[in-house]
């Protein structure tokens, strides 16, 4: 056992993380899946996001979200995370060593979870070494 390393898990991202790290903005998800055909399929899905939501339907809320169509959506929120020295991501300034992240690039860095976590929850820890 010693000397392995467990491979870093692949950045991903379900419907609902990135619905909710819009904060609303279905409507920003539909404008950009309807903006090229192989994301028409997440029209559909947002077009029925409530009722998704009030059946549960987990196969389609936990439907991995392609990576470029996540990036696109991810690129116009208009909100930033904010790094502290000691490895904690938080959705407010706590400090002035802070780093200031977009969205995108938290999402870059730490994944789908994590970025839907610090909202969540104000913060979380992030390992050392992945990004940043």
């Amino acid at each position: 056992m010693f000397g392995l390393r467990r491979k870093a898990r692949p950045i991903q991202i379900r419907l609902w993380q990135l619905t909710s790290i819009a904060r609303g903005g279905g409507d920003l998800l539909s404008r950009i899946a309807e903006s090229r055909e192989d994301w028409r399929k997440y029209v559909e899905l947002m077009r029925d996001y409530s009722g998704l939501v009030a059946r549960q339907d987990r196969a389609s809320l936990d439907t991995i979200v392609d990576i470029d169509f996540a990036e696109a959506v991810l690129g116009q929120v208009d909100q930033h995370l904010f790094l502290s020295p000691d490895r904690w991501l938080r959705s407010h300034h706590a400090g002035h060593r802070d780093e200031t992240l977009s969205m995108l690039e938290a999402f870059r860095r730490y994944g789908g979870e994590v970025v839907e976590d610090a909202l969540e929850y104000g913060s979380v820890r992030v390992p050392k070494g992945r990004g940043g």
